[in-house]
Formats: structure tokens, sequence, C-alpha cells
């Protein structure tokens, strides 16, 4: 049985109805101390996808720029239930290389850079941005899947991005009944999951990205 809502899913848990149940951020936060509480490393990451066949949205400069106005770390403290930041595409602890994480091996300067918070450097490269595609302002839709989670991801990139960029910057937030398997022509952004690899290594999640 699956439940999206982990407020149902907790009330059914409790019923002895589930055997595990993924908890909200708020719900995570007042159980960490409950028997039966356990944190789990997961392989899978949430992405933000841009639709590059809009021209605004084919600018590195502006994709990087995104990235930089997120604060990751911030992000995963506001979910909770033992999220963690994502840096690269894959999840970490999946593959260890010579005793090092994949992770830390696949990152050069610049990209731990643009994965890193950097709000000054966020907007000045936005601006730049801008100016090179010669708008005044940015405005998208970013889409994500109905349920909790996906919900507060959205809402922080909406907030995120507003914050550091103001009146240059103009997100709306939609969510649809599934995810969608690819971007529709009228949207700008969608986050993604990608699920979990059957084995745990770093080539298959590059797989299915590829696919």
């Amino acid at each position: 049985m699956v439940e999206k809502s982990p407020s149902t899913a907790y009330n059914l848990y409790q019923d002895g109805k589930l055997d595990t149940v993924i908890l909200s951020a708020q719900a995570a936060k007042n159980l960490q101390k409950q028997a039966g509480y356990v944190i789990r490393k997961n392989n899978g990451t949430t992405y933000m996808q841009f639709n590059t066949k809009l021209a605004k949205f084919k600018s590195t400069k502006l994709r990087q720029a995104v990235s930089m106005a997120l604060d990751r770390k911030a992000l995963a403290k506001t979910l909770g239930g033992g999220f963690t930041g994502a840096t690269t595409f894959t999840a970490a602890y999946m593959t260890k290389v010579d005793g090092q994480d994949f992770t830390q091996l696949a990152q050069d300067k610049t990209t731990k850079q643009i994965t890193s918070y950097h709000k000054t450097l966020a907007q000045k490269t936005f601006k730049e941005a801008l100016k090179d595609l010669q708008l005044k302002k940015l405005s998208f839709t970013l889409l994500m899947a109905d349920d909790d989670s996906s919900k507060a991801i959205g809402e922080y990139i909406q907030s995120a991005l507003e914050t550091a960029f103001g009146k240059q910057v103009s997100v709306k937030v939609q969510s649809l009944p599934t995810t969608s398997p690819s971007l529709p022509r009228w949207t700008a952004a969608i986050l993604k999951p990608a699920s979990a690899a059957g084995m745990l290594t770093s080539l298959t999640r590059f797989h299915s990205w590829t696919a």
C-alpha cells in the first residue's frame, strides 16, 4: 500500500496498517526521539531540469546564477528527516574510489562554486545573463510532483530566487498529479526525482540521465 500524504501515512502506521512511513519535515522534527525513528540513506536525488528549448535557458550564466542562489543546506534543513543537499547529479555515499566518495572526485573548483550558495556572485551572474539575453526580467513556471516534499522544495526555490533577484525574477510553482516524463513546451523548468538505481553505482545514475 502506498500513501502519498505523510500525515495520512503516519496515522495508518500508528494503526498498524503500514510497516514503514516517510515522515514530513515537521513530523520528522517532532518524532526524531521516538522509538522506531530511523534515518535511511537513499541513493536518489531531486534535480531541477530546465527547458533548454527556450532561448533564455540556453544561457549557461542564467542556469549558473539560479544554482548559486539556492542554499542547499538550508533547503535540506527545512525538509528535515535526514535530507542532505546534493551537489552532483549522483547521490553521495553511493560509490567510493580509492576510499574517497565519487561525488567529491567528480567536482572541480568551478563546479564546487556553482553548486554552492553564493548570493552576491549569483546576483552578479544573473544581471550579466539578463544583459546578454536582452531581458529585463526572468519569468518562468516550475512544475513539480503532487507530494509534500516536492511542494516544499518548489516553494523554497521560488522564495530563494525571488529573495536573491528581487523584481528581476518571477517564479510560479505548479503541481502535477504525477511527475511528468518530459517538459511541456509551455513551461520552463521541472523538479524531477532521479529514481534510485537498482545497483549502487554512479554509472547507473548517469545512464538514467542520458536515456
